[in-house]
C-alpha cells in the first residue's frame, strides 16, 4: 500500500509503509502529519494509518529534517503525480482541453477519411460491397454507420494504448507535459484505459458535458470520467539533465 503525506499544504510521496516507518524512525516524518490512503480523498493523521505507529521512537535530528519527495533506493513504482519537489500538481480543465484539442488535429485525417460525406459512401462501400459507390440508400446508411464505429475503435486504441504506455499520455498530453495515473500514483492498464474512454461518453453528452467541466472545480482536477475510472491527470516532472 503506498500512501501521500501532506505537510503544511505540500503533498509528498507516495510511501510504502515501511518506508513511511523509516522516515519516522529518521525524525523526516511527525505522527502529526497527514496521510491519504489509496482510493480516498480525505487526509488522516498519520498515526491513524495501519502498521504505521509500530515505528520506534525517532531519535534526536543530526542532519537534515526535509521530507524527500520519492523515497531513495525505492523499489516501487515512483509516482508520476510528484514532481521532483514532491508536490503533487493536478492537471486543470484549460491545459488539459488543449491536449484534446492536439489529439483531435491528429486524428482529424482519420475522421475526415472515413466521415466525410464524399468520400464515406465510396471508401466504406467499396470495403463493404466491393463497389466504388453505394447502390442504394440503405447501403449509404450502413456504410456511414460502419465508418463511426471504425473511428470510434481507433479513437479507443489510440487513447488506451498511449495511456497504458510508459508515456502515460497521449501525444497531446505529452505535448502539454501532463501524464495520467491511478489514484495511487501508477501507471494504468490498458483495461482502465479502455474503460476511461467509454466514461468519456457519459462525460459529454449524457450530461451537458458537464462531466467535462467537473474538472474545473474538483479538489483533483477530475472529470465524470476520471472518478468513474479513478484516475488522476497530473503534470509530469521536467526530466533532469
Amino acid at each position: 500500500m503506498l500512501i501521500h503525506i501532506k505537510r503544511n499544504a505540500e503533498v509528498f510521496g507516495p510511501y510504502s509503509i515501511e518506508e513511511a516507518r523509516e522516515y519516522l524512525s529518521a525524525g523526516r516524518l511527525s505522527l502529526s502529519d497527514f496521510a491519504q490512503l489509496p482510493g480516498t480523498t480525505e487526509w488522516i493523521p498519520l498515526a491513524s494509518v495501519p502498521g504505521v505507529k509500530s515505528a520506534p521512537p525517532p531519535p534526536p535530528p543530526s542532519g537534515s529534517t526535509e521530507l524527500p519527495g520519492t523515497a531513495p533506493g525505492s523499489t516501487h513504482q515512483t509516482s508520476s503525480s510528484a514532481p521532483s519537489t514532491g508536490a503533487v500538481s493536478y492537471a486543470g480543465f484549460w491545459i488539459r482541453f488543449v491536449a484534446c484539442v492536439v489529439d483531435s488535429i491528429i486524428l482529424l485525417p482519420i475522421n475526415f477519411l472515413f466521415t466525410f460525406p464524399g468520400a464515406n459512401p465510396r471508401l466504406v462501400g467499396f470495403m463493404l460491397f466491393g463497389d466504388e459507390a453505394a447502390a442504394s440508400q440503405s447501403e449509404v446508411v450502413t456504410a456511414q454507420i460502419c465508418a463511426c464505429f471504425l473511428v470510434s475503435i481507433i479513437s479507443c486504441i489510440y487513447i488506451s494504448a498511449l495511456l497504458s504506455s510508459p508515456w502515460q499520455a497521449t501525444v497531446g498530453m505529452k505535448a502539454c507535459g501532463l501524464k495520467i495515473t491511478d489514484e495511487g500514483g501508477n501507471r494504468i492498464s490498458f483495461g482502465r484505459a479502455t474503460g476511461r474512454w467509454f466514461a468519456m461518453w457519459l462525460s459529454g453528452c449524457p450530461t451537458l458535458f458537464i462531466g467535462f467541466i467537473m474538472i474545473a472545480w474538483t479538489s483533483k482536477k477530475q472529470g465524470l470520467h476520471d472518478l468513474i475510472a479513478r484516475t488522476l491527470v497530473v503534470k509530469a516532472p521536467l526530466s533532469k539533465p
